[in-house]
């Protein structure tokens, strides 16, 4: 079976990742898996309020402390995801997080890919589009689900995106990246091919 590639989108919020993996994942025909519709509807099935910001940081960071494995492994069902499909998964907010994701969706090869915007930008989008007031947004990010999305994720990210292009630009760079990928999945299935000729003729 030919290797699929599972693309990882991390970023902080209101940095436009959503937008441009729900975009990606339309033009390609690929499931979308995002940890924050999951967590939306855990919120929904506990009687919570799903529109509140600070319920679903709660949820999303019990969530991961509890099982990380399990949280992303619902994550996947719930998006209906097959071992046999590419895969775009956003809103990935921990490392732990996508060391479970490498290992549930093996032998495909994952990707992560983490949205840069510029402050202004995304604090703007937040504020005056979200309604996000500049008090409450300070204790959003101030909580611990953003806390490696700061530093931690953008250091382990394979790939940056700079989201102050338009949407357009940015799901193109998205399919650069998995071009690249599949150019990489095969490049080391050649030599891994040729690496095991040489063995069975040094063995004979």
């Amino acid at each position: 079976m030919k290797l699929k590639v599972i693309l990882g989108v991390a970023g902080k919020m209101g940095s436009g990742k959503s937008t441009v993996s729900h975009k990606f994942a339309e033009a390609m025909g690929w499931p979308y898996a995002s940890f924050g519709n999951y967590v939306r509807y855990v919120a929904h099935q506990q009687g919570l309020d799903e529109d509140s910001k600070e319920v679903l940081q709660e949820i999303g960071e019990a969530l991961v402390e509890k099982d990380p494995k399990g949280f992303c492994r619902s994550v996947l069902e719930y998006a209906n995801w097959q071992p046999d499909q590419s895969l775009i998964v956003d809103g990935i907010r921990h490392v732990e997080i996508t060391a479970a994701l490498q290992q549930l969706t093996a032998p495909s090869k994952f990707v992560l890919t983490y949205v840069d915007v510029d402050e202004n930008i995304r604090k703007n989008r937040l504020i005056q589009e979200r309604g996000v007031r500049p008090d409450q947004l300070e204790r959003l990010e101030a909580h611990p689900t953003e806390a490696q999305v700061k530093t931690k994720l953008s250091q382990l990210a394979d790939y940056h995106l700079n989201a102050n292009a338009p949407v357009e630009l940015l799901v193109d760079e998205l399919r650069k990246i998995y071009t690249n990928t599949l150019r990489e999945i095969e490049s080391t299935a050649g030599r891994d091919q040729i690496i095991e000729q040489g063995q069975k003729q040094a063995a004979g």
